[in-house]
């Protein structure tokens, strides 16, 4: 079983939580413990492309960023 679509999502929260690196509160380190025992119980995860006879990847992204107040 794959973990890459949670990728997005791990560096948005790290994003997140390193705009308050220089004052965290008791809210950003639960958060930050958190995101490492998420990491801590993906780390078997993987991606595995099998190749038959070509193999063409296509990438789709699905971002509005100007339309988060916070990230834009």
């Amino acid at each position: 079983m794959g973990s890459g679509h949670n990728l997005p999502n791990i560096t948005y929260a790290l994003s997140v939580l390193s705009c308050f690196q220089a004052n965290p509160g008791p809210a950003h380190w639960k958060a930050m413990l958190h995101l490492l025992a998420y990491l801590k119980g993906t780390v078997s995860y993987k991606i595995t492309y099998h190749c038959q006879s070509s193999l063409d990847l296509i990438g789709f992204v699905n971002a509005d960023y100007a339309g988060d107040i916070d990230t834009q």
